[in-house]
């Protein structure tokens, strides 16, 4: 999966991706919720985790990438690991009380993972798992521009369901309109 995220694909990210992971988590967490350490899974360029952070005292950003980790933001309240969520990363045993996945679940289920999370997460610790897409083909048709048609074997819908020690608590999909004034409104802690 590294080779996919690249120098190129860490620009893209850095300069394009829409910063929504705020908005997002608005709609999960009461605006007074707070956890003491936190883990974001794929963080990328560090968007989720910097995101993450408004709720928690201190975040872990992982991810296999070193291109995507070279364009993260710093935040004083994020430290940035390189690798994958196994044995290798040192976490604090039993200590996370959250963990996100913005689009990375995909990437990184399995049972590796599930055995990372029960070293790592504090007993009852949240999971959070959400994904977006940004869906521009009719607004691009709209404006007369030819789009290419892409296809991916990309699954935004994975989640923990089939992992009995989850509980999934919310569950749901929402199509956001977003108009220019929101985007450039967003929040950074």
């Amino acid at each position: 999966m590294t080779e996919r995220y690249d120098n190129s694909a860490a620009w893209h990210y850095a300069a394009y991706r829409p910063p929504l992971h705020c908005l997002i988590l608005e709609r999960i967490f009461q605006s007074d919720e707070t956890f003491h350490a936190g883990l974001d899974v794929g963080c990328g360029t560090g968007y989720s985790a910097i995101a993450l952070s408004r709720y928690c005292d201190h975040v872990f950003g992982v991810d296999s990438s070193r291109a995507m980790l070279d364009s993260a933001e710093t935040h004083a309240k994020v430290t940035y690991i390189h690798g994958e969520l196994d044995s290798h990363i040192h976490l604090p045993a039993r200590k996370l009380d959250i963990v996100s996945f913005a689009g990375s679940l995909f990437y990184t289920k399995s049972d590796s993972l599930r055995d990372a999370l029960t070293r790592f997460c504090s007993p009852g610790g949240t999971v959070v798992v959400y994904d977006f897409g940004v869906l521009l083909y009719e607004v691009l048709t709209t404006l007369g521009v030819d789009c290419l048609t892409h296809t991916t074997d990309y699954d935004y819908t994975v989640d923990l369901s089939d992992w009995e020690e989850y509980i999934i608590e919310i569950g749901n999909t929402e199509r956001l309109a977003l108009v220019s004034r929101m985007v450039n409104s967003l929040c950074y802690s």
